[in-house]
């Protein structure tokens, strides 16, 4: 068994700066060799960590041009395990939400897309920004309150258009109004008037 430390949102802080020695410790061959924390730091005695110690950190790509950068010493400590859109996504939400119909799923899923690698030729919101299953199940919990879909993803999707290029919000904008939701089409076509490029 492991002794393990988990990290959410791992590049909310600068992880240099954060982690000092234990930035030296996670390389394994140093740690019986140099304490985490001894006498000079407040401690009564040497704490070392375990041979077997494992730190997780987990991001969101999204956030990345935003947040702290990995290092690349950080970097070399680590192993990246990308994890994308669950295969089961749809089947689990529509289970989830069984009483949502079934056509409240096709809209959804035609404008924000499945994750995988068709979505971005086609203009889905998922091929050029990062959500994940929580921006589905946040927008079917506002629809299961009694919002209409078309208000959730207009709600949702507002802080992501910011990020798209005009070609990108022109496709989605055509999503959205293939699937009867106006109000998403209208911010998505004046998020285009703002767009740089």
């Amino acid at each position: 068994m492991s002794n393990a430390l988990i990290i959410d949102e791992f590049n909310r802080a600068h992880q240099d700066e954060a982690f000092g020695r234990l930035l030296t410790l996670l390389d394994s061959r140093y740690r019986t060799q140099l304490p985490l924390v001894g006498p000079d730091d407040g401690a009564p005695e040497e704490v070392y960590l375990p041979a077997d110690f494992l730190l997780i950190g987990t991001l969101n790509d999204a956030d990345t041009a935003r947040l702290h950068d990995l290092s690349a010493a950080l970097q070399r400590r680590f192993t990246s395990v990308h994890v994308g859109v669950p295969m089961s996504e749809r089947t689990h939400l529509e289970r989830t939400y069984a009483e949502i119909p079934q056509s409240t799923f096709e809209a959804l899923y035609g404008v924000v897309g499945t994750g995988g690698p068709q979505d971005r030729p086609e203009g889905r919101l998922r091929g050029t920004v990062t959500v994940g299953t929580h921006f589905m199940s946040e927008v079917l919990e506002y629809v299961r309150a009694g919002m209409t879909l078309d208000a959730s993803l207009s709600t949702l999707a507002e802080s992501h258009l910011t990020h798209l290029t005009r070609a990108d919000l022109e496709r989605l904008a055509a999503h959205a109004g293939q699937h009867q939701l106006q109000g998403l089409q209208t911010q998505v076509e004046k998020a285009m008037t703002a767009a740089a490029f």
